[in-house]
């Protein structure tokens, strides 16, 4: 007798470990499971939700590990063979007194300082020599938001951050751009915008909040897990700026 027919989605994400598993023999840390342990109840909602929709939006203040799970969901999903890529795409914005004038190299080397906390979050898992070889191979790209138009990312897990700096066009056309079997994540703080008038994330809110494809997840200042002075001092803006509101800064940006 015939063993069953294997399913094809199994046998397609066993069949592309493998291969990868042959191809990176000898990368420390490249083959490792990507463990994703969310620490509050957000967090734990944010990842159910990039893995129920399409498009996830995760909004709110510093260091509450929104482009960090985001990353980690990105490789989790190369890793276990649900995409092909994984896109790093951000608005190459400066705040007004952080002018860095002409940066040297190709685009990569030019999008660097902006996209080192996602590269943090790569090395979690992944040696620098694996990120050398996905980023050679184009299993990693780093893009300027600029560079996106045009194109379609079909089986590419998307991950743009510190879109506060986007305007809504931008955002339109980023969001145009999702393909068959891709998902995307757009994370930003409306408080932390370098750019003048109301960030994308506000109007996006207002606009996008019936498509049942796409989600919106709010963090908190009872959210920051960078370092318990980190919380304090958000709060202590969130007081000064919206005359003692301290549960949320996000509704600061969103009335105005």
């Amino acid at each position: 007798m015939l063993p069953p027919k294997p399913n094809w989605r199994s046998y397609l994400m066993a069949k592309r470990r493998k291969n990868r598993q042959s191809e990176d023999t000898g990368f420390m840390k490249t083959r490792q499971r990507v463990e994703i342990n969310p620490i509050n109840e957000n967090q734990r909602e944010y990842l159910r939700s990039i893995n129920n929709h399409d498009i996830t939006f995760g909004v709110g203040p510093a260091g509450t590990g929104k482009t960090y799970l985001a990353t980690l969901m990105a490789m989790q999903a190369q890793t276990e063979g649900l995409v092909d890529r994984i896109v790093i795409c951000r608005p190459a914005v400066n705040a007004d007194d952080e002018d860095l004038g002409f940066l040297p190299g190709g685009i990569n080397q030019k999008m660097d300082p902006y996209v080192r906390p996602i590269f943090d979050a790569f090395r979690t898992y992944w040696s620098q020599q694996t990120i050398n070889d996905y980023i050679g191979r184009g299993i990693i790209e780093i893009s300027p938001l600029a560079y996106m138009r045009g194109r379609t990312f079909k089986n590419t897990f998307i991950v743009c951050d510190e879109f506060q700096n986007a305007t809504d066009k931008q955002l339109l056309m980023l969001l145009t751009r999702l393909g068959d079997g891709s998902k995307m994540v757009i994370t930003g703080d409306p408080c932390q915008s370098d750019v003048n008038g109301r960030s994308c994330l506000v109007s996006a809110l207002e606009t996008l909040s019936p498509i049942d494809t796409i989600s919106f997840v709010t963090f908190k200042i009872a959210d920051v897990v960078r370092h318990p002075t980190v919380k304090k001092v958000i709060r202590a803006y969130g007081a000064v700026m919206d005359g003692g509101d301290e549960e949320t800064v996000v509704p600061i940006m969103m009335r105005s």
